[in-house]
């Protein structure tokens, strides 16, 4: 009889074994679970930069100036509209200005690297640039452009090279400059006869 008690004693004492052992592993499964679903992920959101500017080209020509900047990857760039600004306005010299904002998410310049070239760009004739580094909405590049619509067309593009490079471009048209052309009996011969003045300011790398 005490041999039979002995018995469903033991029964049961390994029965709340295996129970107590399952309900640990559960507990440590559960927690292992927890942690890596809060690990960080690597890349987009851990350094909070995915891509940076790495190149800077400025072209002045007869017609068109153009600064394209090349990327480690594809440029995402959202224009982003101005309540204030939607109208036209007037520059401090007097001028008619219209202004675009733009902004680049978790994109990234060296402001050393590229100074001669960005304050130069703050003022040419008819047009300006500015960057700068904002956390809002989230970290990336703000980039401001203004432009004299009487003077100026604008354009913006993104564009891969030859070599593979990413990369996209302002482009600022000289309204004067291409009617001078196509006022000219033969434009196509006269285009390409200023095309080839075109003087490159910089090239920064």
């Amino acid at each position: 009889m005490m041999d039979g008690v002995l018995q469903k004693g033991k029964l049961t004492m390994n029965v709340l074994t295996l129970l107590f052992l399952r309900m640990t592993l559960w507990c440590f499964l559960g927690a292992m679970t927890l942690h890596a679903g809060h690990k960080p992920q690597e890349g987009y959101f851990d350094t909070g930069v995915t891509n940076k500017i790495t190149k800077i080209y400025f072209h002045k020509g007869p017609l068109v100036d153009q600064v394209a900047y090349y990327c480690d990857k594809a440029p995402i760039i959202n224009h982003i509209p101005d309540a204030d600004w939607q109208k036209q306005q007037v520059s401090t010299t007097g001028e008619p200005m219209e202004r675009y904002r733009f902004f680049m998410p978790y994109t990234s310049m060296d402001p050393k690297k590229f100074q001669e070239v960005m304050t130069e760009l703050v003022q040419q004739d008819g047009y300006g640039i500015t960057f700068s580094a904002t956390n809002t909405p989230t970290k990336g590049l703000s980039c401001i452009v203004h432009i004299n619509p009487e003077k100026i067309g604008f354009q913006v593009e993104t564009f891969e090279t030859i070599t593979g490079d990413k990369a996209f471009a302002f482009k600022f048209l000289k309204r004067n400059s291409m009617k001078r052309v196509n006022e000219k009996s033969h434009p196509i011969i006269h285009t390409a006869q200023a095309a080839a003045g075109i003087k490159k300011n910089c090239i920064l790398s």
